[in-house]
């Protein structure tokens, strides 16, 4: 569950993202033709799914001993309903990768695993993952160290944990991915989150901590960081999700707020232990969400800042305050 739930948070935090673009068309990612550069593609139950940048991504997270995870996720949006497909894989050496590297969900060595997540504005929503010893399969076609593109193929079976139901991924192709680097290992100085829930510490760092900056016409550009912390079974986790008209304007001081079009913020709250703990949370549109710009190396593409917000939990309406948070020398590069 450990490597998986990174993927998960970043699919739940994409799914989030594009649901706040539901009203506009998603021309973008109408499936057609061979994939193009930038673009992350699949066959659902059948069913053909598209996406492209700013909705395709990939994070790498490095360890200190050479050890990295690759998140890579497509979303497709439409004005009832968001689509997000996830692929991470998990290897030993990054600098090694190669066209004909494999990543299976048998290998512990060279680890391979998807999820998948729907949300539709009757209410449906799905958000499954393949399982230990699965049949997810990875392989990657391309590799540019310099350019930091990334292409490949993949296939695998998700299971809803809740409902049981099973989604069959094939004939998945990401196409020249760029991806970001964060974590303990390579160019970036070690990425931390840490925060107070209900006075309790939370605290992620390294290879568990992710961000990357997403530039659109249709929303401005958005920000997103994240961080899961495991305390044996239980995994906690938290994204803080950040919008502005344009970030090249954002400078130290600068403040997200919950009340605010110009300069959004929202935070998430998540913990999962599989098995009596299980919920998500977020902030409403409030303004006592709100997080501010501490550190700003644009030439690293690094920031740093403090956060606070309330996360109410939509099935109990338990609210979780989450007060003291900081995030720092994370590394949001395109």
């Amino acid at each position: 569950m450990k490597p998986r739930f990174l993927l998960t948070l970043l699919l739940s935090s994409i799914v989030l993202l594009s649901s706040c673009d539901s009203d506009d068309s998603d021309d973008s990612n109408t499936p057609g033709g061979q994939p193009e550069a930038g673009t992350f593609t699949a066959v659902v139950d059948g069913e053909s799914f598209s996406s492209s940048w700013p909705f395709a991504t990939a994070i790498v997270t490095e360890t200190s001993n050479g050890g990295f995870t690759i998140a890579l996720a497509g979303t497709r949006v439409s004005t009832s309903e968001s689509e997000a497909v996830t692929v991470g894989v998990v290897g030993s050496d990054f600098m090694s990768l190669t066209a004909g590297s494999v990543f299976t969900g048998q290998s512990s060595n060279t680890l391979a695993y998807g999820g998948y997540a729907l949300d539709q504005d009757d209410g449906t929503e799905i958000s499954a993952s393949s399982e230990d010893n699965s049949s997810a399969i990875c392989t990657i076609t391309a590799i540019d160290f310099d350019a930091k593109l990334i292409s490949g193929t993949f296939s695998f079976e998700a299971i809803d944990g809740s409902t049981g139901q099973v989604i069959t991924v094939t004939e998945g192709v990401f196409t020249n991915l760029n991806y970001t680097i964060s974590g303990t290992g390579g160019e970036n100085p070690v990425a931390s989150i840490s925060a107070e829930i209900d006075g309790t510490p939370f605290s992620s760092s390294g290879i568990f901590v992710f961000g990357f900056l997403s530039s659109t016409s249709i929303i401005g550009d958005y920000l997103l960081i994240g961080g899961s912390q495991y305390q044996g079974d239980l995994v906690k986790a938290m994204t803080l999700n950040m919008y502005a008209d344009d970030f090249s304007a954002v400078s130290v001081g600068t403040t997200y707020s919950g009340d605010t079009d110009d300069l959004f913020f929202f935070g998430q709250y998540n913990a999962d232990d599989d098995g009596n703990i299980d919920f998500e949370s977020r902030s409403d549109s409030v303004a006592s969400a709100t997080c501010v710009i501490t550190e700003l190396d644009p030439i690293n593409k690094l920031v740093s800042g403090e956060f606070s917000f309330d996360a109410i939990d939509e099935d109990t309406n338990e609210v979780y305050e989450v007060r003291n948070g900081v995030f720092t020398n994370i590394h949001y590069g395109q």
